[in-house]
């Protein structure tokens, strides 16, 4: 049977280690397929709009915690909100 030799870490993973950084990533997502109607202000009348397929991230963080020292640490954090929003989605929009 073959056997992979074990390497070192690359240097990047020893500086991972060293000053205990850790990643995150968090998300919520929400996918409808539907038709809705719209109100036309014109008509006075609701209309359909065309059948549509929805993804949505709703919540994402992305972030970055460590401490390089013994007296310094510190906590990063992205939040990207309501990508691939439509409108015409029947998603709620809370």
């Amino acid at each position: 049977m073959f056997k992979c030799p074990e390497s070192e870490p690359s240097g990047w993973l020893k500086k991972l280690e060293k000053y205990k950084i850790q990643p995150s990533l968090g998300y919520n997502c929400g996918q409808a397929i539907q038709g809705k109607k719209v109100f036309n202000t014109d008509s006075r009348a609701y209309e359909a709009v065309d059948d549509r397929i929805n993804f949505q991230l709703r919540r994402t963080r992305i972030g970055l915690k460590g401490q390089p020292y013994e007296n310094l640490s510190f906590n990063f954090t992205v939040a990207i909100d309501l990508v691939g929003r439509d409108l015409l989605s029947e998603l709620r929009q809370v």
